[in-house]
């Protein structure tokens, strides 16, 4: 069985190759991301991981976000996504979300509409959301990218 980490890296250059983000990637030369993923019931301190190719400084900055948005779901369970405590002037983003039995935490991505899709789209992959209640937690977040989870190909990534 694959862990989260070789799924992450599957998914990520169908991800970034995606018709509706690759032009946003590449118009802000993003090429990777920092995730963090863990049993949102029985945390253990996994600690995050780089997806992509990034340069040390943001590979850093990134952890710290993705950090910050899982401890900020975490501590929050009646929210299913950091959409709903951002606060971009207090640089809250969006970008956690909390599936059936695991937060997903993604940073690297502009705009952060981007992270959450990533992370709703790994969870999807991990078979620990459904694909329909993907959908509807990135239209209920109002995210702009929801349509593109339903042309991904999000299942036997890696064998």
């Amino acid at each position: 069985m694959a862990t989260i980490q070789q799924t992450a890296q599957a998914l990520w250059p169908q991800f970034a190759g995606h018709s509706e983000i690759k032009s946003l990637l590449e118009k802000d030369g993003r090429t990777g991301v920092v995730v963090k993923a863990e049993l949102f019931h029985r945390p253990k301190g996994e600690r995050p991981f780089a997806v992509g190719v990034l340069a040390d400084e943001k590979e850093l900055k990134y952890r710290q976000f993705a950090l910050e948005k899982y401890v900020r779901l975490y501590h929050r369970p009646e929210h299913r996504t950091s959409t709903e405590s951002r606060n971009e002037t207090a640089q809250l983003y969006s970008g956690a979300v909390r599936g059936t039995t695991y937060i997903v935490s993604t940073s690297g991505l502009w705009p952060d509409a981007l992270d959450e899709l990533f992370s709703v789209a790994l969870l999807v992959a991990i078979d620990d959301l459904w694909l329909e209640a993907a959908v509807k937690i990135l239209q209920r977040a109002k995210n702009p990218y929801a349509r593109a989870i339903s042309t991904m190909k999000l299942h036997g990534l890696v064998s």
